[in-house]
């Protein structure tokens, strides 16, 4: 099979296979370098300062950086952990006052029973105040 080519070659010109190849890959080429040369010309073409090796500045924030997200993370794990002991204390003192409070008649608390129901409160408080909080 052959290629007419009277619109890009001179008219009634035939290519072989071959020709068709070479002639493909001319047109990818120019195609290719045109884009380069038109996206330099525009400013959106940086591969140099793509493949270029940090300065010192750069990689002084890079580490920068990595220190900063490992300190969140470590501070979000410890914030995690006391949570959790938070919330394990919280129950144990609210199983604890749940049988303070059987123990006791239906109109009548005990001194010992309000300070309970004051410490679960501000232990409630302490961890509502932990779980908004956000190292970052």
């Amino acid at each position: 099979m052959t290629l007419q080519c009277s619109t890009v070659l001179a008219p009634g010109c035939r290519l072989s296979a071959t020709g068709r190849v070479l002639v493909a890959i001319l047109l990818v080429g120019f195609c290719s370098t045109a884009c380069k040369a038109l996206a330099q010309q525009n400013g959106s073409y940086v591969p140099n300062a793509v493949n270029r090796m940090p300065d010192a500045n750069e990689r002084d924030k890079m580490q920068q950086a990595r220190a900063d997200d490992q300190r969140i993370e470590s501070a979000n794990a410890e914030r995690k952990k006391q949570i959790c002991a938070d919330s394990e204390k919280l129950l144990k003192m609210a199983t604890d006052l749940k049988g303070d409070l059987e123990k006791t008649s239906k109109d009548t608390l005990s001194v010992d029973t309000i300070h309970k129901i004051d410490a679960i409160q501000k232990l409630a408080k302490d961890m509502k105040d932990k779980l908004r909080l956000r190292s970052n």
